[in-house]
């Protein structure tokens, strides 16, 4: 995953399958949750995986001892 932004076409291409493909798999993961439509377009819908995302925006955490 290169970002936790996707879109249908873009995952269709990055894993080499069809446009219907990359549709079904970001349907299942939406329905678990996973995934989640963040724009109302009918073309262009972009999924985020906002776990991922909280992940990414945590801030470091640096213990003290650890190097």
């Amino acid at each position: 995953m290169k970002n936790p932004y996707l879109l249908i076409s873009n995952v269709a291409r990055d894993l080499g399958v069809n446009y219907t493909t990359a549709q079904k798999a970001i349907r299942k993961l939406k329905a678990a949750g996973i995934l989640k439509k963040i724009n109302e377009s009918k073309w262009g819908r972009i999924y985020c995986a906002e776990r991922v995302l909280s992940i990414l925006e945590e801030p470091a955490k640096i213990h003290a001892g650890f190097y």
